[in-house]
Order: C-alpha cells, then structure tokens, then sequence
C-alpha cells in the first residue's frame, strides 16, 4: 500500500516539479534532485553537474521546490541522487513521523557535505531568554511543506512549544519567504522567524540591521532592524535533539552577525543519497568526484551563487566541511557500499596535516640537540624559562585533544590530533574561517588561553623585574659616566678634628 502511496507522490508531485524546473535534462542523464532555484542545494547541484561532466558523468541537476519528497523519489527510483537534510533522511530511515509511516530501504548515503544552522530572529523589544518564551506567541516557521518548516517542528515538538503557526498576519496576503517574513517581524506582526541556512547567512545579516553586507549592497528585501535578535536554544533542547543523530550541536559564533554573544542551536546536515536502483559504478564514480574535486566543486559553487546573488560574499558560501569529518555514528549503517572508500578516514585523508607537524618537530629537536650546550645554559641560568615552555607546550597539547574531542565530528579543522594543534594556533590569531562549531570546544579554547597566560605571566614577570633592574644600573652608570658627581668641600669642624689627631695637641 505504501508502494502505491510513494508512486501516486512521484506522479503528482514529483513529476512536476521535475517538468516545472524546466531543466534540460536527457533520458541518459542522472538526476540529482536538489532545492529551489535560488538555494544552496540547487546552485551546489550544478557545480557538481559542471564537475561530473569533466569526468565524462552526465549528471543533471533539478531545481525542486519541496525538497522534503526527494528521499521519496529517491526511494522509487525517479532519480539516481539527491541533497536531503538529515532529520528527514533520519525519519525516513526508520519511519517515524507521520510523513513516514514506513522505512525507506531503498536510500543509501553517499557523502555528507555542510551544515545548515537553525535561525531564530526575534522581533525588537521581545525579551525572552529561551525557547518556552515563544510559547503562544506568533511564528513564521518557513513556507508550506518545506524542510525548514519540518524542522522547526521538530524543534518545537523536542521543547515542547506550541506557537501560533503565522502565513497570513494581520489578514494580509501569504507570507511566501523569508525576506516577507522579516519586514512583518520588523513591523511587530509576528514575534519570531525561522531560517534554516548556512552561516553567515547575508539575508540573516540583513535581518540584523546591517544594511551593507560584507561591503556590497544587499538591495534583497531582507532588511530588518538593528533591535532584531537571534534567541539561543535551551541547553536541554539541543542535548535531547541530538540524541539519534539527527542534529549536530552548533554553535553560531558572535563575529558571524557581529551580535554580543554566541549563540547555541542545532545543525542540520545536508547529505547526499542515492537510491538502491542506482548503478555501483555511477555511485562510486559520483563519491570520487567529491573527494577528489572537492576544490573545483566549491569553487564552481562559489561563482554561481555570487553570480546569482551579487551581495553573497564568498565566505558566506557553504563549504564542503563534513566530507572530512568522521560520519556520525547513527549514519554508518545506511552508507552505501560503494562510498565506503570515500568516507573521511583519519589515518587517510590527515596525512598532510600529520606531515607538517612531524616536520616541525623533527626540526625543533634538531635545533635543541645542535645547540645543546646554549640550551644547557640557558636552563641553568633561567630554569623558569624551561618549565614555562614544557608547560606552555603541554597545556596546548590538552587543549587540541579536547578540541579534536569535541570539534572533530563536525569541524575539518580539528578533524585530528596534529590538524587540531595547527588550527589551535591558526584560531589563536584571528584568522577567518577557523570558527568553532560546539560550545565545549570553545570553552576548551578560553580554558587553554588563560591557563597560558598565567604561565606567560609567571615567566614574564620575574623576567621583566630582572630586565627593568639591569636597565636601571645601565643608565645610573652612563648618567655618572657623562655627569660626573663634583667633589664636595669638607666641612670645617671634620678639618680642625683631623688636624687636631694628626699632631696630638690641643
């Protein structure tokens, strides 16, 4: 019965969105079934067209307005792949939900590829500190049977939240985006607006209030207000999300949105399926073109989007971070055997990492052996400066376990032990696009800073109260060298008393 259910789907739903794409597509060609023509998945769907077709892989993208259904083409074969969020993909793996009522068996996992963040904007002066504040208030939780509005739902389910589902505020017409939805979030028509994207987002940006978003005029519609805030979720909430795997912990940095703090929520990541009816040899093709033109893929993405989006800076563009990550746990079991190979694997793909770091070490205890005996009195004669660099060195050490600990499943740069050490320093100096994604990895960060700089100053300050006297006897000696202290004339009485012992008498 359920057979009949998924065909009837792909034939009035899916059917014509394929047809509505309007995307020229050959019987030959693999379809991967993507987003809306103006999302990340689409414009991730053809650079991965462009890419394949450098390979002699004839794979078409199709822009699909609900993307929840592509698991259901997938699993009755109307497509070869599909870019499907991991809570739907987890729903429909073990047929929970009401829109899956049964397990799909037919879909399998190729690779994952980024995170989405979920967005809370709050409309200006709605002060609250949580998610059970928006309980009975009015929420714009994403357009009708999309994947945002499917998460949300969850999201509220796990919190137990019940709002006022808002398409139509104050009787006007249909809220049919997100840009609409933050200009009634601005007038105070709605309380809270949903988003489900990458971050830095520059529409999110524009909510905020920012009017220019990385230099470049926005003009999308999108601005918002500068008392528009993003509300973080409940501790408790994100814990029991990510449980089964469906959600990652996530934590948008504050220098994302320039906002005051960090703010936690859930990640939602964006995998790519394919279905059982697939050949092997398409999807082992379709898993080496990720792994090996991960580059070319991100760079095509990268001008696609831009092109059709002039104010997306390219640091807004997803990366494909999860492809070097290792799987999470609750997805293994549904891996294709074909992709198997390509999964992230430490000992394999960290090599180059490992290398540099191997290197700088083979380097250093060369120097310390080749001028072993200036070490040796060096140490002698300020033994701080050892222990202090010994100590640095292993507070550091701890602190990119407890990185490759926490970060390592959802963050490339900390994917390993050696990757860890590197990016900690990287991370350290501000560089841009070494943010971290958990709240534990960044409190790991604030721990180890403060406990270097305490080792710092306990170097630091014997050395300085040592150098400051060393400098105070130099210019005594130059000021007397250039200003020579005149004699001073004995006084009368001390003459008379010398004298007087000198010959005895009175």
């Amino acid at each position: 019965m359920h057979r009949l259910r998924h065909f009837l789907l792909v034939l009035f739903v899916g059917l014509p969105a394929l047809w509505a794409s309007g995307e020229p597509c050959q019987p030959g060609d693999l379809r991967l079934l993507t987003g809306p023509a103006t999302g990340y998945y689409y414009q991730l769907g053809k650079a991965i067209q462009k890419a394949a077709l450098q390979r002699g892989l004839h794979v078409c993208a199709v822009s699909v307005d609900n993307t929840i259904d592509n698991i259901v083409r997938l699993d009755d074969n109307a497509a070869a792949f599909a870019i499907v969020q991991s809570d739907v993909a987890h729903d429909a793996w073990h047929g929970h939900g009401g829109r899956f009522p049964v397990k799909l068996h037919n879909v399998k996992l190729v690779m994952p590829l980024y995170i989405e963040a979920v967005h809370i904007l709050l409309r200006p002066h709605l002060y609250i500190s949580g998610l059970s504040g928006l309980r009975g208030k009015k929420v714009w939780m994403g357009a009708e049977d999309s994947a945002t509005k499917y998460t949300v739902t969850r999201v509220l389910s796990a919190a137990g939240v019940e709002v006022q589902a808002e398409d139509k505020p104050a009787g006007e017409h249909k809220i049919s985006n997100f840009c609409d939805a933050v200009q009634h979030l601005r007038n105070m028509d709605l309380d809270a607006v949903f988003r489900v994207t990458r971050f830095p987002s520059p529409d999110v940006q524009d909510a905020l209030g920012t009017e220019l978003v990385y230099g470049k005029e926005s003009g999308n519609g999108c601005a918002g207000g500068s008392e528009i805030e993003l509300l973080a979720l409940d501790y408790e909430v994100v814990q029991r999300l990510i449980r089964d795997g469906s959600y990652t912990e996530t934590l948008i940095p504050r220098s994302a949105y320039g906002q005051d703090s960090s703010t936690l929520t859930i990640g939602v990541q964006a995998l790519l399926l394919t279905s059982t009816g697939a050949h092997d040899a398409d999807v082992k093709e379709m898993a080496n073109l990720l792994r090996a033109d991960r580059d070319a893929i991100q760079q095509a993405m990268a001008k696609s989007v831009q092109h059709e989006h002039q104010h997306h800076h390219e640091n807004s563009v997803p990366q494909l971070s999860l492809m070097d990550v290792e799987i999470s746990p609750a997805h293994r079991r549904f891996v294709h055997p074909q992709a198997q190979g390509y999964l992230y694997q430490w000992w394999r793909n960290s090599w180059k990492p490992l290398l540099r770091f191997t290197a700088i070490f083979l380097i250093i205890i060369w120097l310390l052996v080749w001028h072993r005996h200036h070490v040796r009195r060096t140490v002698r004669r300020q033994p701080r400066i050892a222990f202090a660099a010994i100590g640095m060195f292993m507070v550091w050490c701890l602190g990119s376990i407890a990185l490759f600990y926490f970060e390592g499943n959802v963050n490339e740069y900390f994917n390993s032990f050696p990757r860890s050490l590197e990016s900690m320093v990287l991370y350290s100096s501000s560089l841009p696009g070494y943010d971290l994604v958990t709240p534990q990895g960044h409190l790991a960060v604030q721990i180890t800073k403060w406990l270097s700089l305490v080792l710092l100053g306990g170097l630091v300050t014997p050395l300085a109260k040592e150098t400051i006297e060393r400098i105070g006897v130099r210019v005594l000696e130059w000021l007397n060298r250039e200003h020579p202290v005149p004699a001073q004339p004995e006084p009368e009485e001390k003459i008379a008393r010398e004298e007087f012992l000198a010959t005895g008498t009175d």
